[in-house]
């Protein structure tokens, strides 16, 4: 495995260093280091704990990463879909947005501009699970 430029990029245009992020993360600065030197991946959860620190997504520092069906975090209007402001920022709906999973719309088979009026999914998707806990704090 080589390095991960985009993780190295990511973390100093945050204005963090690798210690910074490793106490952020809760875990061992070395841990970071080897992320962005050696390539190595951090497990699923700390993926999304760094990405929402950095304020990328998962597949914008590890590119190669599984695609998942999500929708833009965004509407075309810059309004997040999760706290309903436009131009958020917040750690907490990066994190949300980043672990949630959706499925085709089963009513309009992800094609909303077929049904007369639309059918209420979002861009063709809908959201496969609810959140253990609603406790995600809004900024």
């Amino acid at each position: 495995m080589g390095a991960n430029a985009a993780l190295r990029e990511a973390i100093l245009s945050a204005g963090l260093t690798p210690s910074k992020l490793a106490e952020r993360v809760e875990v061992d600065p070395k841990t970071v280091e080897r992320w962005v030197a050696q390539g190595r991946r951090p497990h699923p959860v700390t993926r999304y704990a760094v990405a929402a620190q950095v304020g990328k997504s998962v597949a914008d520092l590890w590119p190669d990463e599984t695609v998942t069906l999500r929708p833009s975090r965004f509407s075309f209007a810059g309004v997040c879909i999760w706290c309903e402001r436009a131009g958020c920022v917040s750690a907490d709906c990066v994190v949300r947005h980043e672990s949630s999973h959706w499925v085709t719309c089963s009513t309009c088979a992800g094609m909303p501009w077929t049904r007369r009026g639309g059918c209420g999914c979002l861009f063709g998707v809908v959201q496969s699970a609810k959140f253990a806990s609603s406790n995600w704090e809004t900024a």
